[in-house]
């Protein structure tokens, strides 16, 4: 099956780059409070920082000069833009996976229905990277403070939403 074997090339890939054991692909199980960053703390800490620190730092830029970021930011949006792809086409392959291994039909189980031991594994990894990839996501703003960019009110609430 093309899925499993796409599914299998994309954990060795994770697998090799990151470092983590290929067992979190069978095993791997989110639970608040004891996977790392998931206190309830940690959210609650980030968004406060980041709505009182984004506006600290928009009034410390103004009439400043923005650092030299062009690279730093070529790197960010480039980097950020391949891991999300990649993400996407891991949750993708993974997905279809799951609804050939299990015979579901592909609307609704696969998005409504799947129960608690079938996103055990790959799928809860690729839920807790993206939910890591949102801390990362923050630095969107914060280079959009240093530069002395206006900070719309959509970007401003989706980040620390999200």
């Amino acid at each position: 099956m093309a899925t499993q074997a796409l599914k299998s090339q994309m954990e060795s890939i994770v697998s090799t780059v990151t470092g983590v054991d290929p067992s979190i692909f069978n095993d791997f199980e989110f639970q608040v409070g004891v996977t790392p960053f998931t206190s309830l703390y940690i959210p609650f800490t980030v968004v406060v920082g980041y709505c009182i620190g984004i506006p600290l730092l928009q009034h410390y830029m103004k009439g400043r000069e923005a650092p030299p970021l062009k690279y730093i930011l070529i790197v960010h949006n480039v980097g950020l833009s391949v891991v999300s792809l990649f993400m996407a086409i891991f949750l993708i392959t993974t997905l279809l996976n799951i609804k050939y291994t299990n015979d579901f039909n592909f609307y609704p189980e696969i998005f409504c229905s799947l129960n608690h031991q079938t996103q055990t594994g790959t799928l809860q990894f690729i839920y807790y990277i993206n939910y890591l990839l949102k801390y990362y996501e923050l630095l969107d703003t914060i280079f959009l403070a240093l530069k002395g960019k206006k900070i719309g009110f959509l970007h401003a609430y989706h980040h620390p939403a999200t």
